[in-house]
């Protein structure tokens, strides 16, 4: 966290992409990369 600069959050925010691939891990938490990639637009290593 970054305390020096109170005008920064204390947690970073999360595009929707990464909010994306949280739902995708929510409704099965073992769903492969590959397939949440082809959901969410990304290669399996981007996500």
């Amino acid at each position: 966290m970054n305390r020096k600069n109170p005008a920064q959050p204390a947690h970073p925010l999360l595009d929707d992409t990464a909010k994306q691939i949280i739902e995708q891990l929510q409704e099965d938490g073992r769903r492969p990369y590959s397939t949440i990639g082809k959901t969410v637009g990304l290669s399996e290593a981007a996500v």
